[in-house]
């Protein structure tokens, strides 16, 4: 997106015009960031799936099948894992903090089970 930004600015006023193609070009680009909701509103969703659709069961399941997986190449990560599910315990007697910390909540998933699924992977 700040690519594209910059190839409009670099035409000057000529960039604004329709007919260069330059303005569907950045509208394009922006979509990614803005069609399905700020990472706040991603997390929430996060959040809703746990509760309405079970989502945190399909995680602890997960985490049970790459837990033994990584234990041995990283127990850090099995430690981290391991916080994860502890914020979640906590933060879940107080529905307040759990919003509160929805975005942390679902950034610290991703890069776990990212590097959990890298390490199976690699194996």
């Amino acid at each position: 997106m700040q690519i594209c930004s910059e190839v409009v600015e670099v035409f000057g006023g000529a960039g604004y015009v329709e007919d260069t193609g330059l303005p569907m070009i950045l509208r394009d680009a922006q979509v990614f960031s803005i069609w399905e909701g700020t990472t706040n509103i991603l997390s929430l969703d996060l959040l809703r799936a746990f509760n309405k659709e079970q989502g945190l069961e399909a995680i602890v399941i997960e985490s049970a099948r790459l837990l033994p997986l990584i234990e041995k190449k990283s127990p850090a990560l099995v430690h981290r894992w391991m916080q994860w599910f502890k914020k979640i315990d906590n933060w879940s007697q107080h529905p307040e903090l759990l919003e509160a910390h929805a975005r942390e909540l679902a950034f610290e998933l991703a890069q776990i089970y990212g590097l959990s699924l890298e390490i199976e992977f690699l194996s």
